[in-house]
């Protein structure tokens, strides 16, 4: 009786890291990727950068680190408030975005958010200013 035996062997295609060698081996056109993140380098915005491959919004800041990668006039937000820099009136200060009237007190701690003339004011205080001055007396 005669027994038949398969085997079975499984060639491996083995880059030795010559000049030659393709690092994009799904890629026929393709044979550099300088920061080896993948993506060859004509298809990389940021092809020496491993942790950047696309600026979806063109700024020149890379996806993963633009805080907005959907605007092209805003790539950081200092102060986590949601509204990035350039449109924070007071981009260190997370409770305040705008001072619509430009009085320099953002519109949230403002209670004339829309006349630059009025301002808030500490009723304690001017109290204390007017107390003394019915003291001052004048003599002549």
């Amino acid at each position: 009786m005669i027994k038949k035996i398969i085997i079975t062997f499984t060639l491996l295609s083995i880059c030795l890291c010559c000049l030659s060698c393709d690092a994009l081996t799904n890629d026929a056109t393709e044979t550099t990727d300088t920061d080896g993140d993948g993506v060859e380098n004509s298809a990389d915005a940021f092809p020496n950068d491993a942790t950047e491959t696309t600026d979806t919004d063109g700024d020149g800041v890379g996806d993963n680190a633009d805080a907005f990668p959907n605007d092209a006039t805003e790539a950081t937000d200092t102060d986590g408030d949601g509204v990035g820099d350039n449109a924070d009136a007071f981009p260190n200060d997370a409770t305040e975005a705008t001072d619509t009237d430009g009085d320099g007190v953002g519109d949230n701690a403002d209670a004339f958010p829309n006349d630059e003339t009025s301002q808030q004011y500490n009723i304690e205080e001017e109290l204390n200013t007017l107390k003394k001055v019915t003291e001052l007396k004048i003599t002549m």
